[in-house]
């Protein structure tokens, strides 16, 4: 598939439908679907956390990178 220079690929299970709409909508904007899919979560974030809550979610995604951004286990849960 390629890569994207700062970018990471992953694998997102979503709604078949949902799919659709997003490729449609970000070749209508003509944006790169990555991009749109960023900005997408990029506003997720802004919106659904307060200011409190985003710097938590910041510290623990700088932590992780440092850390080399390994994925936690299944014997590990998410918070």
């Amino acid at each position: 598939m390629g890569n994207l220079a700062g970018h990471r690929m992953i694998t997102l299970y979503v709604a078949p439908d949902l799919y659709e709409q997003v490729r449609c909508a970000a070749y209508i904007l003509d944006e790169n679907i990555y991009e749109f899919v960023g900005k997408a979560f990029e506003h997720a974030i802004n919106t659904r956390l307060d200011k409190r809550r985003r710097k938590v979610v910041e510290a623990m995604a700088k932590q992780s990178v440092a850390n080399g951004g390994k994925r936690r286990s299944r014997r590990n849960p998410a918070l």
